[in-house]
């Protein structure tokens, strides 16, 4: 597996669970979301990780400065797709593992 994979599987992944993909490598300015995704009213920014090891914290994976600026790259389109709520989740793929490890983000 590489990441190239892992952002496949993320987007299956997110379907199955209801999302509805809008966008994959949003960039606004300095900053990318690797997947925006709509369920219901809430629009999701979903970064996406590989490692060939099994990191298991999330913050071996992700600091808050890369949180802050995922977020603030999602934040101006809740009102452009009419969403009310704002939530974060990170996919980690390690190995060969086609499941991906599942952290939902504290963004307040």
């Amino acid at each position: 597996m590489n990441y190239k994979e892992a952002e496949r599987l993320a987007g299956i992944w997110l379907e199955s669970n209801r999302h509805i993909i809008i966008a994959r490598n949003y960039r606004i300015g300095r900053s990318e979301v690797d997947v925006i995704s709509l369920t219901g009213e809430c629009l999701y920014l979903t970064e996406i990780k590989y490692r060939t090891s099994a990191e298991e914290l999330v913050e071996d994976l992700v600091d808050q400065r890369q949180i802050n600026r995922i977020i603030r790259a999602g934040s101006p389109l809740l009102q452009r797709y009419k969403a009310t709520e704002l939530k974060m989740i990170l996919l980690h793929y390690s190995g060969n593992s086609k499941e991906p490890k599942v952290f939902h983000v504290n963004i307040d």
